[in-house]
């Protein structure tokens, strides 16, 4: 017996009215003459304006140096609409200047709501209507929100045609600007020591220029790049030099990021006290100042500080909360780290399904910024979630890889911490030789690189390993 089955009716009268409406409404549009439409988009922006309470006050100009707290006005709603009408109306026909300064005002408006594929869209249409320097800015706006975006390979080529625009115009102050973005992302994508080159050059430029601000960002971004590649007391010398530029400026945003840095440089050389101490100053600020993806971020540096002092359920919860904001603000990259500490949080507990959902999670988000270091990180909790369900060979693949990315990143500690952990894995599967390599070049590293406390913490499981493998002890020395 066959059975018929009705279709649903997907054509209801009044998605049938829409479309027509619809096509009626652009078959009118298009046949008015072009002077006409002009005429009838100039009679739109003046009546919307009219309406929204006025022109919206001019901006500080894309180039200048400092640049005042944007003030929100009335017609901001109607920004992308006047602009639309502004462009389709013609210069001739409403005040100079009008697209670009409603489109600059829609591009704040989406960067302070969020609105992140929009904003790189807008500050891209700002950038080709205007020249030089202020072309620059432009681009360099639309690829930080594309950096956000964990968009790399689109933020990169966006950066460097800024700097070429600053060179072009022969503006040092915006140069050195624009070489510090570049730095952050060749970090980022594990060139160190571009970055490190890069890093160097801006500052010398904000020197020369006068500019204490990005001198301080400089610093602080070259405070994670030296604790990567283990130079910790350099690191915090160079964060203790941005918070006194910072805090010189009265700029607040930039302490509340550069403290929470602090924070972690803090965890990472055994002074818990310190570091909760600076993750909740830090807290404090961004959160008085509505900064909700530093927020964010601070929230899963808090979580380390919580699992250090013994606290996993509070910092499970801070993860939770870092996740759901990053989320909100559309924060994609940054998610990676809240999830990498669930995922460390969850092996803890033996929770070792929900720790290899989470890690697969944060490794698609690395993946596809491109950030080798945190995918190096990532790969090396596969190894271990894999090594704990008993899953050898595929933790001896994920260590492979892990260690591969970690040695084109540079960072030290990592790269130390897991061989060691992979020299674990080898025991376990029976290939003495090569854990005993492995462990080797390991420890070495962690010891060279002022990382004794670490590795002491290594050696029982290795030891253990070995006793439950029928191998001789490994000792901490190199052979």
């Amino acid at each position: 017996m066959n059975v018929v089955t009705a279709r649903p009716r997907v054509n209801s009268a009044e998605s049938v009215y829409l479309f027509r409406h619809a096509l009626l409404r652009d078959a009118a549009y298009q046949l008015q003459l072009p002077g006409d439409r002009a005429r009838l988009h100039a009679l739109a922006f003046a009546a919307i304006e009219e309406l929204a309470g006025g022109r919206a006050p001019a901006m500080a100009p894309l180039d200048a140096h400092e640049q005042p707290r944007f003030q929100p006005h009335s017609t901001d709603a109607f920004a992308m609409e006047l602009a639309e009408h502004a462009a389709a109306a013609g210069p001739s026909a409403v005040p100079l200047d009008s697209e670009r300064h409603y489109l600059c005002r829609a591009a704040r408006i989406a960067e302070k709501t969020h609105a992140n594929e929009a904003c790189e869209v807008l500050w891209l249409k700002v950038a080709a209507l205007v020249d030089g320097v202020a072309r620059g800015v432009a681009l360099s706006r639309a690829a930080i929100v594309a950096h956000h975006l964990g968009q790399t390979s689109r933020a990169e080529p966006l950066f460097r045609r800024a700097l070429d625009e600053h060179r072009r115009a022969g503006s040092r102050w915006f140069e050195g600007m624009a070489l510090t973005d570049i730095a952050n992302v060749l970090e980022e994508t594990g060139d160190l020591a571009g970055a490190e080159r890069i890093y160097d050059e801006a500052l010398a430029i904000h020197r020369e220029t006068g500019n204490r601000r990005n001198e301080g960002i400089a610093w602080s971004n070259l405070s994670s790049l030296y604790a990567h590649t283990g130079r910790s007391a350099a690191a915090e010398e160079a964060l203790a030099k941005a918070l006194v530029l910072f805090r010189e400026r009265g700029d607040r945003r930039l302490e509340g990021s550069a403290l929470n840095k602090l924070s972690v440089r803090y965890l990472a050389t055994g002074k818990a006290d310190q570091a909760e101490r600076a993750s909740e100053e830090s807290l404090a600020i961004l959160r008085d100042l509505g900064e909700r993806r530093l927020e964010g971020i601070a929230l899963a540096n808090l979580s380390q500080v919580h699992r250090e002092k013994g606290m996993a359920q509070e910092a499970e919860r801070a993860n939770l909360e870092s996740l759901r904001i990053l989320r909100e603000v559309g924060a994609r990259p940054a998610q990676g780290g809240p999830l990498d500490n669930l995922v460390v949080l969850y092996l803890d507990a033996g929770r070792l399904r929900e720790a290899e959902e989470a890690c697969r999670a944060s490794l698609a988000i690395h993946a596809e910024a491109g950030n080798r270091r945190s995918e190096g990180i990532a790969l090396g909790n596969l190894g271990e979630i894999q090594r704990q369900n008993g899953r050898l060979d595929e933790a001896q693949e994920s260590y492979r890889r892990c260690i591969s990315r970690l040695r084109q990143a540079g960072d030290v500690k990592f790269l130390g911490e897991n061989l060691c952990d992979f020299a674990l894995v080898l025991v376990e599967s029976g290939r003495e030789a090569d854990a005993r390599k492995t462990w080797h070049e390991g420890a070495s590293l962690l010891r060279d690189h002022g990382e004794s406390a670490l590795l002491q913490q290594k050696i029982p499981h290795m030891h253990s390993a070995c006793r439950n493998a029928g191998t001789a002890l490994f000792d901490e020395a190199a052979p």
